[in-house]
């Protein structure tokens, strides 16, 4: 029976006993179309439509919803909260009927488009379709909750309530050859927004040959480091160029490779002396000096691309 039915029947009956009958809220079509059409962003005319269409068993409103809207929408089921998300009195509230949360893993992509062609994408059904999304799928991919309930052989909820919920489950994580070597996602993104786009070409130049001819990927601090203890061991610099060799420590910081040109046209570099400067510290041979610390910072083990 109908709620509005059992109402107008209750009116009836009180009045016969010539009591007064106020009718508790009728929580119909138009009363869940409205909560769930605040919640989840959907008109409450398409609702109320797909309500009358009995032609399907059930129709799934909205897919992979946030958790706060998911709780949200348990409160208004549960009876917790009328269509407007006003509490209602513990006394008054009565679950609904004929609506249910179906819970579900979900895939978050923490940078956004960064390295989008390497990490690839999933599809409508949160299944890896392209690149390392597709080739990891089954450890990526975690473990969808379910909820447990009383319903008869047709899924109508039984009278009396009954429901357990267990949340779903993460999946694993990869960890790229980029994190394990200290090339965060949150540096290569500063790198892109900050860098030039000369030494963002050449810092690619410098990951691809490495890959192509399986030497180490090292982090930046850790490939200065080697350069300069290579060049230190073959010279015997003096206090004044061991100074200089800091400052050009310094700048490499935000650089990929060193250039005699910088030495003449780096602003940085031009307030300490410039090219001439330097040149004279290292007793003409700053060219050689440079060439040299290229060849020990882009080492490949003898090996050429």
């Amino acid at each position: 029976m109908q709620q509005k039915e059992k109402q107008e029947k209750a009116a009836k009956k009180a009045a016969d006993k010539g009591e007064t009958y106020t009718a508790p809220i009728l929580r119909d079509q138009a009363y869940i179309a409205k909560g769930l059409s605040r919640i989840l962003g959907v008109e409450q005319e398409t609702l109320e439509n797909r309500m009358t269409k009995t032609n399907y068993d059930y129709w799934n409103i909205k897919k992979r919803a946030d958790q706060t809207v998911s709780d949200e929408v348990r409160r208004f089921i549960n009876g917790e909260i009328d269509p407007d998300g006003n509490e209602v009195p513990e006394s008054d509230r009565v679950k609904l009927q004929g609506v249910w949360l179906q819970p579900s893993s979900k895939r978050y992509y923490l940078y956004g488009s960064l390295a989008s062609g390497i990490l690839g994408f999933v599809n409508s059904d949160g299944v890896g379709s392209v690149g390392l999304e597709a080739k990891y799928d089954d450890t990526l991919t975690g473990t969808a909750g379910y909820t447990i309930s009383a319903r008869n052989a047709a899924g109508t909820e039984l009278m009396y309530n009954y429901e357990q919920i267990f949340d779903a489950e993460n999946g694993h994580s990869l960890v790229l050859t980029l994190d394990a070597n200290g090339f965060t996602a949150l540096q290569l993104n500063d790198a892109y927004s900050e860098y030039t786009n000369s030494t963002m070409v050449a810092g690619i130049i410098s990951l691809i040959r490495r890959y192509m001819l399986g030497t180490e990927l090292v982090s930046k601090n850790s490939q200065l480091s080697r350069a300069f203890d290579k060049l230190n061991k073959n010279h015997k610099f003096t206090p004044a160029q061991q100074k200089w060799l800091d400052i050009i420590r310094s700048y490499m910081q935000q650089q990929d490779i060193l250039s005699v040109e910088a030495f003449k046209e780096d602003k940085r570099l031009q307030r300490l002396g410039g090219y001439a400067r330097a040149q004279k510290i290292f007793a003409d041979d700053l060219d050689n000096i440079v060439s040299e610390f290229n060849g020990y910072l882009y080492e490949d083990g003898g090996k050429t691309a």
